[in-house]
């Protein structure tokens, strides 16, 4: 995750990502809105609110393979739920 203030190479963007739960059991990436690296070579980023809004997700396993790839079970957002493949 991006923070303002952060040192940069100046003259940049990027988009600024974070984990954030989203169910007990589930976590979800969270897109943020893009932060620059002016001449100072430090990060401005806007505010934190997402450009896509993070939706509950209270799915119970087994989940069809579509649904696991855009959930994760860990706070890092690393480690995608198994799934099972729709009949």
């Amino acid at each position: 995750m991006i923070v303002t203030g952060e040192p940069c190479t100046p003259r940049t963007a990027c988009t600024s990502w974070r984990c954030q739960a989203c169910s007990d059991r589930y976590w979800s990436l969270l897109r943020g809105l893009p932060c620059t690296c002016g001449d100072t070579g430090v990060w401005t980023c806007p505010s934190i609110s997402p450009v896509t809004p993070i939706g509950d997700c209270l799915f119970e396993p087994p989940l069809d393979c579509e649904t696991a790839a855009t959930l994760y079970e860990d706070a890092a957002c690393e480690i995608h739920p198994a799934c099972a493949a729709s009949d």
